[in-house]
């Protein structure tokens, strides 16, 4: 399962998960594995949003205390969940997913802790606790500058198994992950110091500057240099 989906019914509809259908009633969020699919019964557009494994990951230590006054239980079988939303709380779900995934994660497991601690500590366990050792060696160890084999070396697997892994919990490859990590790092400090753009470059991870910039500018549009110059004029 490398995606958890999100299916949000904002009126009465039905999910086929392996050929069976089941009905779903209006103003509900639908959590199940990728496979499902979801209608509405005056064909409106669904909202669906998939989430990954590192996407719990990434929540998961700020839930802690809440976790605390919960008892997970394995899930068995398929994994299906259904909570029931109010009209307020799906028109804050539209908002804040339009803008944030991770903010909107944590909301809705925030909000299922509250309403049904038992079964979203189970569904939250479940999701992190598979190779939550690896995602967090990859998580701590982003911006040194290592080449994916040397990471896949210091975890003691391949390259290949290294791959898989990551589509299981990030959705991408793990050079694509990892440029994405060092940019937004290397965005943080454009904006938030004064160091010079080639430390930066050294400080996320790349072994020079031109390689950061222009792996820069394809992501941002912009290059370090010019994000800096925006900086300085606003300051």
């Amino acid at each position: 399962m490398a995606q958890i989906q999100f299916f949000f019914f904002n009126q009465d509809g039905a999910i086929c998960i392996r050929g069976k259908s089941t009905p779903i009633a209006g103003r509900t969020l639908v959590i199940t594995h990728e496979g499902a699919t979801a209608t509405l019964q005056q064909q409106q557009e669904l909202e669906s949003i998939p989430f990954y494994r590192a996407d719990f990951q990434e929540i998961y230590l700020e839930l802690t205390d809440l976790l605390k006054a919960s008892a997970p239980q394995p899930i068995e079988g398929e994994l299906f969940y259904q909570l029931p939303l109010s009209e307020a709380m799906l028109q804050v779900v539209h908002s804040i997913g339009a803008h944030n995934r991770k903010v909107l994660l944590q909301f809705i497991c925030t909000y299922g802790l509250a309403v049904d601690p038992g079964t979203f500590a189970s569904l939250l366990t479940h999701f992190v606790d598979r190779d939550h050792n690896l995602i967090e060696f990859i998580e701590t160890n982003a911006l040194k500058p290592w080449s994916v084999k040397r990471y896949a070396s210091e975890l003691g697997i391949n390259v290949r198994k290294l791959n898989y892994i990551f589509h299981e919990n990030y959705g991408i490859n793990p050079k694509s992950w990892l440029v994405e990590k060092r940019l937004q790092h290397g965005h943080k400090l454009l904006l938030a110091s004064n160091m010079r753009i080639s430390d930066i470059a050294l400080e996320c991870g790349f072994n020079n500057h031109a390689h950061f910039s222009d792996s820069f500018k394809k992501r941002y549009s912009f290059s370090p240099s010019e994000i800096r110059e925006q900086v300085l004029a606003v300051a």
